[in-house]
C-alpha cells in the first residue's frame, strides 16, 4: 500500500470519527436541551403552584383578618352601646324628681344598710331632713352626714368598712349582675 492511500485512509477515518463525535455531541446537546426544557417546565409549574398557593393563603389570611376586624368592630360597638346605656341610666337616676329619688334611695338603703351605720350622702335637691323621713333611715337608726365632695349617691360607713352606693356604683353592680339579660334584649 502506498503511503498516500494509508494517509488518505487515516484522514478518512479521522473525518468519520470526528463526524461521529460531533453527531454524538449534538445528540448529547439535544438530550440536555430536552432535559433542560422539562426541568424549566417543572420549575414553572412549581412556581405557578407556589404562586397560586401563596395567592390562596393570602386570600385566606386577608379574609381571616377581615373577619377578625369585623368581630372586633362589633364587640367595640356593643361595648360602646352598653357604656352609653350605663351612662344614660346614671343620668336618668340623677334627674329623678324628688319623690322618685327618695323612693329609690329608701329601697337601696333597705337592701344594703345595717343598723347604726353612718350614711354619707350627696344627692341634688335632697336634704338631711328629707332623708330623716325615710323608712330605712328611721328603722335602721342611720346617722346622716351630707358631703358634697363625694360622687352623687351615698356611702354607708362604719369603723371597719365603707360601702360605695354612688349612683355609678349601683348602676355598675346592677349592670354586671344583669349583663346577660341586657345583651339578650339588645343584641
Amino acid at each position: 500500500m502506498n503511503e498516500n492511500v494509508v494517509l488518505e485512509r487515516i484522514i478518512t477515518d479521522a473525518e468519520n470519527e470526528s463526524k461521529q463525535i460531533i453527531a454524538d455531541a449534538n445528540k448529547e446537546i439535544e438530550n440536555m436541551q430536552t432535559e433542560l426544557s422539562v426541568f424549566e417546565k417543572s420549575l414553572e409549574e412549581k412556581s405557578n403552584n407556589e404562586v397560586e398557593k401563596y395567592r390562596v393563603e393570602g386570600k385566606e389570611f386577608y379574609a381571616s383578618n377581615l373577619e377578625f376586624n369585623k368581630s372586633k368592630l362589633i364587640l367595640e360597638t356593643k361595648n360602646s352601646v352598653l357604656h352609653d346605656l350605663k351612662k344614660s341610666a346614671i343620668s336618668r337616676i340623677k334627674s329623678y324628681e324628688k319623690d322618685k329619688i327618695l323612693y329609690f334611695l329608701n329601697k337601696i338603703l333597705l337592701n344594703n344598710a345595717e343598723k347604726d351605720e353612718t350614711l354619707i350622702f350627696n344627692v341634688d335637691n335632697i336634704s338631711e331632713k328629707d332623708l330623716k323621713n325615710l323608712e330605712a333611715v328611721k328603722s335602721l337608726n342611720l346617722i346622716l352626714l351630707e358631703d358634697k365632695s363625694i360622687e352623687k349617691g351615698m356611702i354607708l360607713s362604719t369603723e371597719t368598712y365603707d360601702k360605695n352606693l354612688s349612683f355609678e356604683s349601683i348602676v355598675s353592680d346592677l349592670f354586671d349582675k344583669k349583663l346577660n339579660e341586657i345583651c339578650e334584649v339588645l343584641f
